[in-house]
């Protein structure tokens, strides 16, 4: 992945420029090779995160609608050919996800998985080489994939001691599916709790995503993406005691 994703940021120039932050565009200017292994570390956190995110009815592509919605909207109709990008990229994930999420009948799997990630990570980086949208404000849209990945290395590696980069049950959505599971499977088929899950976690990223639109110009967007990070470890770490308790209780 390192080397295909090298290939693409230099024969395209998918490089990030600059960063919201002064002395950050000075280290990236004076050191081009810190511009690049940015780029790449921002576009493998995203292609990897989607694919963490990927394992109930409809969350990969509700989370993808989420962020393009928050795209076409900051950007303001600035630059037509990524408004074109968006929407026709939107209008298709719209229709897999309504089969995706009601039926999962049509699955989106790794490859397509990595493949959103992949253009959600391109897009950002346009829109922020074209100056549409601040750097911390695409940070705190795309926060959720890239607090999953982040937060099961670590707990892979520091909590757990294991490889982490080792499958496990132990994301945000495969607790929560869990706990619903436990408590609706005698009145809810499995495939109904399983898009119920989606849409608990779909309507917590809408909820983030207006406090941001009406709150974050206040705050600040540096300061809104460390609340986001406190709000998803609170929401991760309740599910995990919970979880932890119950297998406890069951044992």
């Amino acid at each position: 992945m390192i080397v295909l994703l090298l290939f693409f940021v230099i024969n395209n120039n998918f490089i990030i420029k600059n960063i919201d932050d002064g002395q950050i565009t000075l280290l990236f200017n004076n050191f081009p090779f810190i511009a690049l292994s940015f780029s790449i570390l921002g576009l493998m956190f995203t292609i990897n995160g989607f694919n963490f995110i990927d394992g109930n009815n409809g969350l990969l592509l509700g989370t993808t609608i989420i962020i393009l919605f928050n795209f076409l909207i900051y950007s303001g109709n600035n630059n037509h050919e990524v408004d074109l990008l968006i929407s026709s990229l939107l209008l298709v994930v719209i229709i897999l996800f309504v089969f995706n999420f009601f039926s999962g009948s049509i699955l989106t799997g790794d490859t397509g998985s990595y493949f959103l990630g992949f253009l959600i990570g391109t897009i950002a980086i346009l829109l922020k080489n074209y100056g549409l949208i601040n750097s911390y404000l695409i940070a705190c849209i795309i926060s959720y994939p890239i607090f999953e990945l982040i937060t099961s290395f670590f707990r892979r590696l520091l909590i757990n001691k294991k490889n982490p980069f080792s499958p496990d049950s132990l994301h945000l959505h495969s607790m929560l599916f869990t706990i619903l599971r436990g408590r609706f499977e005698n009145i809810l088929s499995i495939n109904m709790i399983n898009s119920f899950t989606s849409l608990v976690i779909i309507c917590y990223q809408a909820f983030i995503s207006l406090g941001i639109f009406y709150y974050s110009y206040i705050i600040g967007y540096f300061y809104s993406f460390f609340i986001l990070l406190f709000l998803y470890l609170c929401f991760y770490l309740i599910l995990y005691n919970k979880l932890k308790n119950s297998f406890l209780s069951y044992n």
